[in-house]
């Protein structure tokens, strides 16, 4: 899969075979034959840029770029998002009565139950947080490359801004 990012700040992505860095590389003209789809679910199109002058190869519409820097940038929102989700969800359920009075019945067959439950929902978050982290980490080693001049220079002069 690859990532191309158009001025002013367009992302499009294609998993066509021919999608492959090495094969843009090798043969250019390449790129007009793939089919491009804009990227749909939310990204930040600032981080992708910054990824492309870091890790893209020059195309005539702007820079092609590996999935893999764009995709890990992805990933810590994407995380931050399920577990918003998923709180808000867990929320909505606790506040309902038939769940209130499922959990009553089940602690007084099964004592400790909610304590459980409670301890349950402590692991998933803290887990949860840690996956967080370590998709931020993930994310930071594309950004430590520094951006190249060349593909800065290509950037403008096929019309965008940095």
């Amino acid at each position: 899969m690859l990532f191309l990012v158009s001025p002013p700040l367009s992302i499009y992505w294609t998993d066509s075979p021919l999608a492959r860095l090495q094969i843009i590389k090798d043969h250019p003209n390449v790129i007009e034959e793939l089919e491009w789809k804009a990227v749909e679910e939310p990204h930040d199109p600032h981080r992708d840029l910054d990824l492309a002058l870091r890790h893209g190869i020059p195309v005539r519409s702007g820079i092609v770029v590996d999935a893999a820097p764009i995709l890990d940038g992805m990933r810590p929102g994407q995380l931050r998002q399920s577990l918003s989700d998923m709180n808000a969800s867990q929320a909505r359920l606790h506040e309902s009565k038939g769940f209130q009075q499922a959990e009553d019945l089940i602690e007084q067959a099964a004592p400790g139950w909610k304590a459980h439950g409670e301890h349950l929902d402590r692991e998933v978050d803290r887990a949860t947080q840690a996956s967080i982290a370590e998709a931020e980490e993930e994310a930071a080693q594309w950004l430590k490359q520094e951006r190249q001049p060349l593909l800065m220079d290509h950037w403008r002069s096929v019309g965008g801004w940095i």
